[in-house]
């Protein structure tokens, strides 16, 4: 059992339909997965071992897709880093999983040059680039295309078992050091098959699906890899911007779509929106962290009922989704998804009656294997056979799970526990608000107490109007104490907020300390 099958459902079944069209170019399924077996030839070339990691770093392209699953196809372990690392979080990454071989996209060349003398395991980098820096050649790197075109196709994708390595994917460090969760082939397989019950009926002739995340995340086994699975042709876009997307759906008439939140905001907010026939979108989904209210209302009130929520996590893939997205659930993440079991458990991992808030856990055929030289990790985010997602959450009578907030992010000021997570869905129904974060600092009278970090949407509102606005609807001991406003907020590859960057900043901030 080989990830790469996913590529061969679609490639067998209409090769010559649309895979990928980025910009004016188009690659067929047939076309894909020929140019995925050459780079599996190429890994085998350079004597890169089966179980052994290679990298890619590069934005949104026709080569990541061919590069991901010939690199997977041919038995290797496909380590995606994302594009928004400074250099040394990069360096840590490649170091840590052993990477033998890395591709590269030109606009990463630079970074790969200033750390190369702290990389001494790899041995081959790839740069998919036109032309090759001096400075790289010297060092013994190779274009891309030239490199494929002197390789030879595998006849076959590599004869790997179920539970062999697949992927490495280091979590976004949102509370800590980035850790490598391991997924195995067959979990990668059931993580595509779980995603696709969310596309409902699909016609792969007809239906274009809109593919915005960073394919360097988990998005690409469970979401890219669900639309290939489909047969689905996919518009990918290689970075995100409204005004391209929403050209990218009336032009091209995209059926389906997956955007974060913070997508839905920009695209909300274009000046383009009114102007464009958006008529084609029949499923919009989100995932990544909570839509606040307004912004579900404003989505729904311009497209019709076309949200469809997902949850899920690195570590276990697609966890649950809101099949229909249930209009009268709208703070639910959905039941348990595909052959998962939910349970909501307290510190001793007790299951606690329904309405009542605890740890939720699950357990199911997508989770991750182990975190990579980790075993501490590990044992700590699997018992059992159970996996601790580290989400507070509870559960109705029905098994529609409600994720309340991150386990690390609750801070408790005065002996209540207050969930930033409410916070921030109260800051961001702000008129002037366009987004908002809340981290827990320590305070002298408190204990802890909230810190608001907020993006304005013009010029900074009083804080004194924002502070209002909060106990018109929380209680006082949540509203937060110390405000900061930015003008972005720092997130992964996911568009999830980087808690601990956060923190970071807390601890530089006068009068205030990090927890």
């Amino acid at each position: 059992m080989n990830f790469a099958e996913v590529l061969d459902v679609a490639a067998d079944r209409a090769p010559a339909a649309e895979a990928i069209r980025l910009g004016g170019q188009i690659l067929g399924y047939g076309e894909l997965r020929h140019r995925a077996r050459v780079v599996a030839g190429l890994i085998q070339s350079v004597r890169i071992q089966s179980g052994e990691k290679v990298a890619v770093l590069m934005h949104n392209a026709f080569e990541y897709a061919e590069i991901a699953f010939g690199v997977i196809g041919g038995g290797s372990v496909l380590l995606p880093v994302n594009p928004r690392l400074a250099a040394a979080e990069i360096s840590y990454i490649l170091d840590n999983a052993d990477v033998r071989a890395i591709f590269i996209g030109p606009e990463f060349v630079d970074t790969m040059l200033g750390i190369r003398r702290e990389l001494e395991k790899i041995d081959h980098v790839f740069v998919a680039a036109e032309e090759l820096p001096l400075a790289a050649a010297e060092s013994g790197w190779q274009l891309y295309e030239s490199a494929i075109a002197a390789a030879g196709a595998v006849d076959d994708w590599a004869d790997t078992d179920g539970q062999d390595d697949c992927m490495l994917v280091y979590t976004s460090g949102t509370t800590g050091s980035p850790k490598g969760a391991v997924r195995s082939h067959a979990s990668a397989i059931w993580g595509a098959s779980n995603f696709s019950t969310v596309w409902g009926q699909i016609d792969p002739e007809r239906d274009r699906f809109l593919y915005c995340i960073p394919m360097a995340s988990i998005g690409f086994l469970n979401v890219f890899a669900s639309s290939v699975f489909n047969g689905l042709a996919v518009e990918l876009m290689y970075k995100f911007s409204p005004e391209k997307a929403l050209e990218v759906i009336e032009t091209n008439r995209v059926t389906h779509a997956y955007l974060v939140p913070a997508m839905w905001r920009m695209i909300m907010r274009s000046p383009e929106l009114g102007s464009r026939d958006l008529a084609s979108l029949r499923v919009g989904i989100w995932g990544g962290e909570p839509l606040d209210d307004a912004l579900r209302e404003a989505i729904l009130s311009r497209f019709g009922p076309v949200l469809l929520g997902v949850f899920g996590t690195t570590e276990g893939a697609l966890l649950s989704s809101r099949l229909g997205d249930d209009q009268r659930l709208p703070k639910t993440s959905g039941r348990a998804a595909g052959y998962n079991r939910f349970r909501i458990v307290d510190e001793a991992g007790n299951e606690v009656p329904r309405g009542t808030v605890g740890e939720l856990i699950n357990k199911g055929p997508t989770t991750l294997s182990r975190y990579y030289k980790n075993p501490e990790a590990t044992a700590d985010v699997l018992r059992n056979g159970w996996y601790y997602t580290g989400d507070l959450a509870w559960m109705n009578e029905d098994g529609f799970v409600f994720v309340v907030d991150r386990k690390r992010e609750m801070l408790i000021a005065g002996g209540q526990n207050v969930y930033p997570a409410e916070l921030e869905r109260v800051l961001c129904s702000h008129r002037a608000v366009a987004a908002a974060a809340v981290v827990g600092v320590p305070d002298p009278d408190w204990g802890e107490a909230a810190m608001a970090f907020v993006v304005p949407l013009d010029g900074a509102p009083p804080v004194d109007e924002l502070t209002a606005h909060m106990r018109a609807h929380l209680a006082g001991y949540k509203v937060p104490r110390h405000w900061r406003f930015v003008d972005e907020l720092p997130t992964n590859s996911m568009g999830k907020v980087r808690k601990q960057a956060l923190r970071e900043m807390a601890a530089g901030a006068e009068g205030v300390g990090a927890v």
